[in-house]
């Protein structure tokens, strides 16, 4: 071959290795592979910094919401602490004073007037234990109060006398009590109050048993008569318990 031939040959060898060169470039950039001189080079012209995680991909500032700077942390700190130890606010739903029940301006021994009617109480007994007989015992955690009394119609006319509304008892704490018509009812039949109309000056005498909590103390009795008689100003009697 001559050393013109040989020359040819070489530079198109050359002009084919340039080609595939450039051709392998282009699919490289293409596929967003460049090298690492090229991306730097490209990278320093147009001023992006290029991220280890990505080749020729430019890196964008990253923040993570668990990490924070030091003063921010005594920040935060300081925070708790001033919370902790904040006392807690005061609700303004809390009692001030205990509630008490109505004050009393008689005594058990005073015959008082209300309703049309006149009270006069024999006895109160408390705690009242039934007969070994009787068919309602005392329950758990309650107390019996025997009240014997007897009611006059001092009107000029017939009245209803209600046991259920002539009477209110309550205790210190304003919590009130009805009677117990089953121990009642276990009284002997003569002794048992008849709820009726009565005439005017008519007597009847008898006893209640109230059910009562077993804790009970500084009771009570607001007398009414017939509630549709009664006045605002009505006695209140201490039982003395």
């Amino acid at each position: 071959m001559s050393r013109d031939a040989q020359r040819s040959g070489i530079g198109v060898r050359a002009l084919l290795a340039a080609g595939a060169l450039a051709l392998s470039a282009a699919a490289c950039a293409s596929q967003g592979t460049t090298g690492a001189a090229g991306a730097a080079r490209a990278a320093t012209m147009s001023g992006v910094t290029v991220s280890d995680s990505g080749p020729g991909r430019p890196s964008a500032p990253q923040t993570s919401d668990s990490q924070s700077s030091p003063s921010d942390s005594s920040d935060s700190s300081d925070k708790v602490a001033s919370s902790s130890s904040s006392p807690a606010p005061a609700s303004s739903d809390s009692p001030t004073s205990e509630f008490h029940g109505p004050t009393p301006d008689h005594k058990v021994t005073d015959i008082v007037t209300e309703g049309g009617y006149k009270l006069k109480i024999h006895s109160v007994t408390l705690p009242y234990t039934p007969p070994a007989g009787a068919h309602f015992q005392v329950p758990p955690t309650k107390a019996f109060l025997l009240l014997d009394f007897e009611a006059t119609n001092v009107s000029d006319q017939p009245l209803m006398f209600s046991t259920l509304g002539a009477f209110d008892l309550r205790d210190s704490g304003n919590i009130g009590y009805l009677v117990s018509i089953s121990a009642t009812d276990d009284l002997p039949e003569a002794k048992q109050f008849q709820d009726r109309t009565m005439k005017p000056g008519e007597t009847a005498s008898g006893a209640l048993v109230f059910m009562l909590d077993g804790h009970a103390k500084g009771l009570t009795l607001t007398f009414k008569g017939n509630v549709w008689h009664a006045d605002q100003d009505r006695p209140v009697i201490d039982l003395g318990h």
